[in-house]
């Protein structure tokens, strides 16, 4: 990439604490801007929030020209990693117990139609650390920006091998529909099972959803109502869960500043003039992007939980915002009743990336090999049993 008459040759910075990255971030949110699809996890406050509560995890490559930033690339270290994995968060610091060390905190930001390798040369800088050097690194293509196209250069010019990984979905609601539209779209047995709840919740004590965060609430409270549902929840019990004492801080600490802008939303279900359970979002644009959600066990009988999704997706319309991003719905773990209230599931493929001549990169080709095996025997088994019986 060589740099425009007059212009300094582009030269990739690696930063590690908040206070140089804020001198970047009027232009950064500038690149995010030209980014196809708004979402929280592309501003500069979000990356900030990462680098404040997590400043020896974090990275962030800047490729400058300069005083002008061209591109950036915010990446996590996973400590004690054997591989790596590159994906995008869906909820603040999705961290997963899963082998990994590199994955970006942040898209590649570099504005459409500009095709100088900008990407590709962050991404390289971002492969360098820490346990990539191994040779297994996996990404999974969001449903905004993309790596999928330079990761492939990247590997096809690093000679390294390049397979299909295990596929996701994203869901989303689309409220430019009206409650008709949206419950046509539904399963009869969702529909039936949906109004019997609204039913029980509109005959109980006090029922209301009020969003605490634009009535005016301070953010003591909100933050109070948050922690203190998810530590009566089962999801205390949970390493994943955003509230989860080693990411808590992170993301009380990014809803508490978009909160400040008037970008925060917690909507609460009360019962009895009692919170029984929530939804905390961050807004992008038009969109809604749930953080953290949560419910009083003891409330289990009138399905808060589903009383609060419900209640969100109605308030939300109303208030003229046009979607709602739920994230990935995975087989393994627990995000299948996201399908119940999706309008749209977007395809997210994963590719895994495997340094070829490594011995994680052996390790990772014999794996593979033995995967394919069991998949070919199964179907053997599953054809012969299915073969018709003829009696002796």
């Amino acid at each position: 990439m060589s740099p425009a008459p007059g212009q300094q040759p582009p030269r990739i910075t690696a930063i590690n604490d908040a206070a140089t990255f804020s001198s970047w971030r009027g232009q950064w949110d500038g690149l995010a801007a030209r980014l196809p699809w708004a979402t929280p996890y592309t501003c500069a406050e979000w990356v900030l929030s990462c680098l404040r509560t997590y400043p020896s995890r974090i990275t962030v490559f800047l490729l400058t020209s300069g005083d002008s930033l061209r591109a950036g690339l915010a990446a996590e270290r996973l400590p004690r990693a054997s591989t790596s994995a590159l994906h995008y968060p869906t909820t603040m610091l999705s961290f997963e117990p899963r082998l990994g060390t590199v994955r970006p905190a942040s898209p590649v930001y570099v504005p459409p139609g500009d095709g100088n390798g900008a990407d590709e040369q962050l991404l390289d800088a971002a492969c360098a650390l820490g346990a990539w050097k191994v040779g297994v690194f996996q990404y999974c293509e969001p449903p905004y920006g993309s790596l999928g196209r330079p990761l492939r250069a990247l590997a096809a010019r690093k000679g390294w091998r390049v397979r299909n990984g295990a596929s996701a979905s994203e869901a989303f609601v689309d409220l430019t529909q009206d409650e008709g539209q949206y419950l046509a779209g539904r399963s009869r047995h969702f529909r039936r099972t949906l109004a019997n709840i609204r039913n029980r919740f509109a005959r109980s004590a006090g029922a209301r959803f009020v969003d605490i965060a634009t009535e005016g609430a301070p953010w003591s409270e909100i933050a109070d109502t948050m922690v203190r549902l998810y530590n009566a929840s089962w999801q205390h019990t949970s390493e994943l869960s955003p509230l989860a004492p080693p990411y808590r801080d992170a993301v009380l600490d990014t809803c508490g500043r978009f909160h400040e802008q008037g970008r925060f939303r917690c909507g609460v279900v009360f019962v009895d003039n009692h919170p029984v359970s929530y939804l905390a979002s961050l807004v992008a644009g038009n969109g809604l992007f749930p953080v953290a959600i949560g419910y009083d066990p003891d409330a289990q009988g009138l399905s808060p939980g589903t009383v609060c999704i419900d209640e969100a997706i109605r308030h939300y319309r109303r208030a003229g915002l046009t979607s709602i991003y739920l994230g990935p719905v995975r087989e393994q773990d627990h995000t299948g009743y996201k399908e119940h209230w999706a309008t749209e599931l977007r395809p997210a493929p994963n590719v895994v990336l495997v340094k070829p001549w490594t011995v994680y990169g052996v390790l990772d080709f014999l794996l593979e090999r033995s995967r394919v095996a069991r998949g070919a025997w199964w179907r053997v088994r599953h054809m012969v049993a299915q073969r018709p019986h003829t009696p002796r």
